[in-house]
């Protein structure tokens, strides 16, 4: 499988999280979840509509992300609005935006299961469920 040598994986991973990332990546990450996994160039995919879902801001600080081996993984829990209505379709997979709306589309990965969210359930992500990878 192609990928990063594993002594340039950290490297590559700190230029892109936490409080030293190059001036290529933004101070601010936005959480998304998808219904339908996009390509790799960011097309083809399905945001979450509806059911009170919005896009989840993270701050790209060393506060937020564990940047001292990789994988990267999330430090503090990422918590999504309660869901008002019923997801229209099961959650697949995450990703991380450039912007709250829109933007490019960073990195994604799938769920280890579909999730389904119901009406009053709050959607969230603990410490290292988000795990961020060179290989």
């Amino acid at each position: 499988m192609p990928g990063l040598m594993d002594a340039y994986e950290l490297p590559a991973l700190k230029a892109i999280f936490g409080t030293a990332h190059t001036a290529d990546f933004p101070n601010t990450y936005f959480i998304m979840l998808f219904t339908v996994m996009p390509v790799d160039a960011g097309t083809g995919g399905a945001e979450v509509v509806g059911g009170g879902y919005g896009r989840q801001s993270y701050a790209n600080t060393d506060a937020n992300w564990n940047i001292l081996a990789a994988p990267v993984v999330n430090k503090t829990t990422i918590t999504f609005p309660t869901a008002t209505a019923n997801y229209p379709a099961s959650v697949v997979g995450w990703g991380m935006a450039t912007a709250l709306t829109g933007g490019a589309i960073v990195f994604t990965a799938p769920l280890s299961a579909p999730a389904t969210f119901l009406s009053g359930e709050v959607p969230s992500f603990s410490p290292g469920d988000l795990s961020i990878g060179a290989d």
